[in-house]
């Protein structure tokens, strides 16, 4: 990749602020034109944009007609994110000098940060039709640039996709476009790209590391590990390959593993809420509640809000069967997310525990209400309505449900099971026969779980 120009040195630029602030308080110092463009640019670079607005006012007042000084404010505007004003002030001076490079790509930038593209890109390819092809590589890698800090990778892609045609030994633009390919979801190409990088340089931890996540998402399980191992060995200190390997583990249901990996982690980054919380799950699901309980609430120190958190505290003190605290903490995670079916089944299940009926049945609404396509909840609303022997409303609630249960089978069998309860046998047999034509051993189902052993035998007499 051809470089850049470097930057003025810091004893020259010293020696332009020490003469701006003579300037500033009236004494007589020559300073020309490119003295104040030079001052701007390094203001700008610097992010002190007030600074840059005062030296750009100071400037005005000595060269107010200035196309380059003109120039600067346009590009001060665009950083400022006051892209509006810079488009009025850019069209003016786009009638002044219409073949200004550096004024069509300033034209172009602003178009991107205006969100319209189909302009920007007229302005860029202007800019790009300017130059030789052979000349072209920079100039593409600096619109993909633009591209990529708008969040627009598809367009990067294009500009890096043309550079890399021009240019395709070089590290940089390999690991630019692999990496806009992977953010568009062309995950295939992209881990091509990587591979090929790696060639050329296997010690950029950054490449494997991002090869990892391309492989993840290609569910290659295996060797996306390896390519954080890759990442890991390279830097032990790098923890974004340690976090993913170690998050892989946990989608993977490795839960050992994960514990393991989450560890080395937190060596690393002691205060990663969510690497306290994964961990914390990791132990839940190996039947660690002692070092769940601890990880979970050690993260909601750090993250209170997190509702998911605070859920998994209330399914650990429910299984201790201490269901006071679980009830406050499923409070927090409700308090956060009031729509989330799971929280309310277990609120549910607790008044279940405590006997308090009334309550249990509002928790099913809301969980019904918050997801219906679970189709368990239909399920096990309905057995709650049967323990209490009201067959109908057990009959009313399956019968809602019908149009979000897909699992046609136990639905039917559920039926069959509340028609003999109602002691309506011709029902209860004409549902239990659409069963039996679904699963051979359809009888043997309902048989675990109809509460009267003695009337299945109704449903197979003729």
């Amino acid at each position: 990749m051809p470089q850049l120009p470097e930057p003025q040195k810091g004893s020259e630029i010293k020696n332009l602020i020490s003469q701006f602030k003579l300037l500033e308080k009236g004494e007589k110092i020559y300073f020309d034109e490119t003295n104040f463009l030079e001052l701007i640019d390094h203001y700008i670079m610097q992010n002190k944009h007030q600074k840059a607005f005062a030296v750009l006012s100071k400037a005005f007042s000595f060269y107010p007609e200035s196309y380059e000084i003109l120039l600067s404010e346009a590009q001060l505007l665009i950083e400022t994110g006051l892209n509006l004003a810079a488009s009025k002030k850019l069209k003016k001076l786009y009638k002044l000098k219409p073949k200004d490079m550096g004024l069509i790509m300033l034209i172009g930038i602003n178009y991107t940060n205006l969100a319209v593209i189909n302009k920007a890109m007229m302005f860029f390819d202007k800019a790009l039709s300017m130059i030789k092809n052979k000349n072209k590589e920079l100039l593409l890698y600096s619109i993909a640039q633009t591209f990529i800090q708008a969040g627009r990778y598809d367009v990067a892609a294009f500009y890096l996709t043309k550079a890399y045609q021009i240019s395709p030994k070089d590290k940089t633009i390999i690991l630019d476009l692999a990496f806009c390919l992977e953010r568009n979801q062309n995950y295939k190409k992209s881990e091509k790209l990587y591979k090929a990088y790696l060639k050329k340089d296997p010690f950029s931890k950054l490449a494997w590391y991002n090869l990892g996540v391309v492989l993840t998402s290609l569910q290659k399980v295996d060797q996306a590990i390896e390519a954080f191992d890759y990442s890991i060995a390279i830097d032990q200190k790098f923890s974004s390959p340690v976090y993913n390997k170690a998050d892989l583990f946990f989608q993977t249901k490795k839960y050992d593993k994960s514990i393991e990996e989450f560890s080395k982690l937190l060596e690393l980054e002691k205060s990663n809420a969510t690497a306290l919380f994964l961990r914390g799950v990791s132990y839940f699901n190996t039947a660690n509640l002692k070092s769940a309980l601890i990880d979970l609430k050690r993260s909601l120190k750090i993250q209170t809000n997190n509702p998911e958190a605070w859920f998994y505290v209330a399914k650990i003190h429910f299984l201790s069967k201490n269901y006071k605290k679980a009830k406050k903490a499923l409070f927090f995670a409700l308090d956060v997310d009031k729509i989330n079916a799971q929280y309310w089944k277990l609120s549910a299940d607790i008044f279940l525990k405590e006997k308090n009926y009334k309550f249990a049945n509002k928790a099913f609404l809301q969980a019904i209400a918050s997801d219906p396509f679970i189709e368990n909840l239909w399920f096990e609303y309905a057995d709650f309505k049967t323990k209490l022997n009201d067959y109908h409303e057990a009959l009313s609630i399956l019968s809602k449900g019908k149009e979000f249960i897909t699992d046609n089978l136990t639905y039917l069998l559920k039926l069959s099971s509340l028609y003999l309860l109602l002691n309506d046998k011709n029902k209860a047999k004409q549902v239990f026969k659409n069963a039996n034509l679904i699963c051979d051993n359809a009888l043997e189902k309902i048989e675990s779980f109809h509460p009267d052993k003695k009337q299945i035998s109704i449903l197979i007499e003729n």
